[in-house]
């Protein structure tokens, strides 16, 4: 299913997320992208340390990304907010 700038609700851009572990750079996200559209159900699959928590993090807003963007509505996901639901696993 494509979707058009109209119905979508979600828009991940370049996404990147690094971790400082030790001194060293850990990649956890490297320039992912997504749009999503309403009423879309989507499962992320992927093996343990793939980056599945830490993309729905920045998606609620409880991460900041390296570089990148994730967008709601139309607007940046600087933070938590009302709009967004996330259960903790």
């Amino acid at each position: 299913m494509t979707t058009t700038a109209l119905e979508t609700q979600l828009t991940i851009s370049d996404l990147t997320v690094e971790f400082d572990v030790k001194k060293r750079k850990t990649l956890a996200l490297d320039r992912i992208d997504m749009t999503l559209g309403k009423g879309e159900f989507v499962c992320i699959v992927g093996a343990s340390g793939s980056g599945k928590s830490t993309l729905l993090n920045v998606i609620a807003g409880l991460m900041q990304a390296t570089s990148g963007q994730a967008v709601f509505e139309g607007d940046p996901i600087i933070g938590p907010g009302p709009d967004r639901g996330f259960v903790f696993q």
